[in-house]
């Protein structure tokens, strides 16, 4: 059963590009930007926060990297985390570190100054392997400290901390950061995101035991192309809503679209409305959406999807902040 929290229960405040994964009852949340009701480059945070069904939120700890857009994942009972972005001597900093969470704290995994490794970015797609974690995509800075967008697909090898190229991006998606991703058993799946020009709204499957990417044929009615909308996997079918232009500021989506083969638009009487860069997971039979970017501004509420509807598990602040 889950409960609907009241205003005055503890709980997160707005944020966008915070990174969330299943953990037992709920899910766990990492990081994110704009806490302290601002878009200014340094509010970005460590916070640890997590949900459970029937307790509510928990605030767990401020430690390890504050950054935004970490590609998290579990793995047995531990946490792995990958990358983000953070500032550093009031410039942007991307990062390609490894680190495990557990209940014992953070430990880092991976070494400085380590030649062969992904290039530091932060978006990335990740997902479990049989020795670790696999992660595609993203975007960082080049040696100019110009965008760049990345295609290439790593594994990293819990057992022994070492990376592992598996594809250059010669093949698959392309090179492209602000997709929706989720993974489930042994498929990851990519839909749109954005590439340096423009945005996207094709479906893309990676077969998890053999690293080969699949594009999927959506049927004659699709989503419109788009970045950071979200995506997850709730009884055998995908689910994908909300996300916005990259190029277009004021073409912002409120949609929720199913993909059992084909994609469908579902009824939006009762939905999230325009959420985008959300912290979301799902466990292959509901789908937590948190905060984002709201019509007006960051936001704070919770939504979880389950049997085919949205159910609004709690309300946005009074005190959210009004941005635009």
């Amino acid at each position: 059963m889950t409960h609907f929290y009241e205003e005055s229960d503890i709980r997160p405040l707005a944020r966008r590009v915070s990174s969330s994964v299943e953990y037992k009852n709920g899910f766990l949340m990492f990081g994110g930007f704009g806490i302290n009701g601002n878009i200014e480059p340094n509010n970005v945070t460590n916070e640890i926060w997590m949900f459970d069904q029937e307790y509510g939120w928990s605030f767990i700890e401020s430690a390890g990297p504050a950054v935004r857009y970490p590609s998290v994942v579990k793995l047995d009972n531990s946490v792995y985390i990958f990358g983000g972005c953070g500032v550093e001597k009031n410039s942007l900093n991307f990062s390609n570190d490894v680190y495990l969470y557990s209940n014992k704290g953070f430990i880092k995994l991976t070494r400085d100054n380590v030649k062969y490794s992904p290039d530091a970015r932060y978006a990335s797609a990740i997902a479990h392997t049989n020795k670790g974690f696999v992660i595609y995509g993203g975007c960082g800075y080049d040696n100019r400290k110009i965008y760049k967008y990345y295609s290439d697909l790593w594994v990293f090898d819990k057992y022994t901390s070492n990376w592992e190229c598996i594809n250059d991006g010669t093949e698959g998606p392309g090179k492209r950061y602000g997709f929706g991703w989720t993974s489930f058993r042994d498929k990851l799946y990519i839909f749109g995101g954005f590439d340096g020009c423009r945005e996207h709204n094709d479906l893309w499957s990676l077969d998890l035991n053999v690293f080969e990417w699949t594009i999927l044929n959506g049927g004659n009615i699709l989503p419109d192309a788009r970045y950071c909308p979200a995506l997850g996997y709730v009884d055998n079918v995908l689910i994908m809503t909300g996300g916005r232009s990259k190029t277009n500021s004021k073409l912002n989506y409120h949609d929720t679209w199913v993909y059992n083969g084909i994609w469908h638009r579902l009824s939006t009487d009762n939905s999230p409305g325009y959420h985008a860069k959300s912290a979301y997971c799902s466990d292959g039979k509901k789908m937590w959406l948190f905060g984002g970017e709201g019509k007006h501004g960051h936001v704070s509420d919770l939504w979880k999807f389950s049997k085919g509807i949205w159910s609004c598990i709690q309300s946005p602040s009074n005190d959210d902040p009004l941005m635009w």
